[in-house]
């Protein structure tokens, strides 16, 4: 499966290292023309990429006087469109940005608040009537999975009417390989072969990485998605603890809390950091880490820039505007308590956060600084750095951080970092043992569950994802 295709595609070196809300697609990067030149192309995954490739794909081919090509989407979810990240579920699951920067395309930056325009007006049932629009708004992720499952169809009638041949295919992909023709054979899990002239990967996130061998367990939730379903399957006085704190924990915490749920919640994470808070942004225009900047790093190192290279083009952009990068992503941590760090971050939310602004107008630039490293430091990065760097490109939407912090001022929630084994007990518990970081003498400590849900993200491996087997 999946394992397979690293082995056979050993010289790909890998998307970037984050998926951002906002994906923008570059036409000189996906090399449109070639594509829309072939004969057969296969898109594998449906949602949120593949709407965004299948969109600019369109494009191009109005663009240009070619034959279309045709286009296999494979993909086993009931809706094509919103795919695993935006597909319907709990109202309390918020996109992680403004609708004003909500946007899929970047050419096209106030098409979403475009979209809620004319669904109101011509489909005001899709919009819940309490629900506040306004281009600082932030949305559920239902909603925005409406927009991306209508930009798609959009992208598939203009191909269509151009003369391109598409079609749907509600399989999973069971492997792919090259054949001595240069084409391209995939085989679905239904054993049927298809031969392509072009493969494009839109598999979006792995599942959750399983940390401590927990699958199969009863009250075990490898996967914190669809979270309305899990909700309703944990019984209202069970004490549950969610391993990590960031946007998807957050997300756990909030539907539990809203849900009445009686029995202790606790956020366990293996470090100290804690999340942060979406502030205001602005547009911002990269002055260092630009795409020239990058390509000329490229140019004086073509086997793979340096991490220490990229960084110090950051370093300069966030001192441009006065920002402690080391602060940045070194400082939130427990030193001043919980509940001291949240006021304090939501108190500084309504002032511009010209870090923040920099982080999303690293869009345009996040797939180049991706692909200028080397092999070794992408593996570096991976190793040590990336779920920091998600978690300050990904930050909690204002509305849930201030839900957040209620449960916690009432203690209906509580963090508790460095986690460092879970085990099963007799009776079928859970035992979380953590060490006391307020203690100096670092004491470790032990806390039993009945049920856990895993909220700590895609796996960085895909050999090391949740899947079993």
């Amino acid at each position: 499966s999946l394992c397979r295709w690293r082995e056979k595609f050993r010289s790909y070196r890998g998307p970037p290292p984050d998926q951002p809300e906002r994906v923008a697609m570059d036409l000189n990067c996906l090399r449109m023309e070639s594509i829309a030149s072939v004969e057969r192309v296969a898109v594998i995954g449906a949602g949120a990429s593949a709407t965004a490739f299948l969109h600019y794909l369109s494009k191009e081919l109005d663009d240009r006087e070619k034959l279309p090509p045709e286009i296999l989407v494979f993909d086993d979810s009931i809706t094509f469109g919103p795919g695993y990240a935006y597909q319907a579920d709990a109202a309390e699951q918020l996109f992680n940005g403004p609708v004003r920067a909500g946007s899929m395309f970047h050419d096209d930056p106030d098409d979403l608040w475009r979209w809620l325009l004319e669904t109101a007006a011509t489909s005001p049932d899709q919009i819940p009537s309490d629900l506040h629009i306004g281009p600082n708004a932030y949305l559920p992720r239902s909603i925005y999975g409406r927009y991306v499952h209508d930009r798609f169809a959009q992208a598939l009638d203009r191909l269509r009417r151009r003369g391109c041949i598409v079609d749907l295919v509600k399989e999973r992909v069971a492997d792919v390989w090259r054949e001595a023709s240069a084409k391209y054979t995939i085989r679905s899990n239904s054993g049927a072969l298809h031969t392509v002239s072009r493969v494009v990967f839109c598999t979006g996130n792995t599942p959750h990485a399983d940390h401590y061998g927990l699958a199969g367990k009863t009250g075990y939730f490898g996967m914190p998605y669809p979270l309305k379903e899990i909700l309703s399957d944990i019984p209202s006085d069970a004490s549950v603890a969610i391993l990590g704190t960031q946007l998807t924990g957050t997300d756990v915490a909030i539907g539990l809390c809203k849900r009445d749920h009686r029995g202790s919640i606790v956020l366990f994470s293996r470090s100290p950091e804690l999340p942060v808070i979406r502030a205001q942004v602005s547009e911002y225009r990269l002055r260092h880490i630009t795409q020239d900047a990058v390509s000329a790093l490229q140019h004086r190192t073509p086997g793979g820039t340096s991490l220490r290279s990229l960084l110090r083009l950051l370093r300069r952009e966030f001192l441009a505007g006065g920002d402690n990068w080391r602060h940045l992503f070194f400082g939130k941590h427990l030193d001043d308590g919980v509940l001291e760090y949240f006021r304090a971050s939501l108190a500084a939310i309504m002032q511009p956060s010209h870090w923040q602004s920099v982080m999303i107008a690293m869009d345009e630039v996040i797939e180049e600084c991706w692909n200028a490293l080397s092999l070794s430091e992408k593996k570096r990065f991976q190793a040590r750095y990336d779920r920091l760097w998600l978690s300050r490109r990904a930050p909690i939407p204002a509305p849930n951080a201030y839900k957040l912090y209620g449960y916690l001022a009432s203690d209906r929630v509580r963090y508790q970092p460095g986690i460092t084994a879970i085990a099963v007990d007799a009776v079928g518990r859970f035992s979380i043992t953590y060490m006391q970081t307020s203690n100096p003498s670092n004491l470790m400590s032990t806390c039993d569950v009945d049920v856990i849900i895993n909220a700590t993200g895609p796996a960085r491996d895909i050999e090391h994802d949740g899947r079993a087997g």
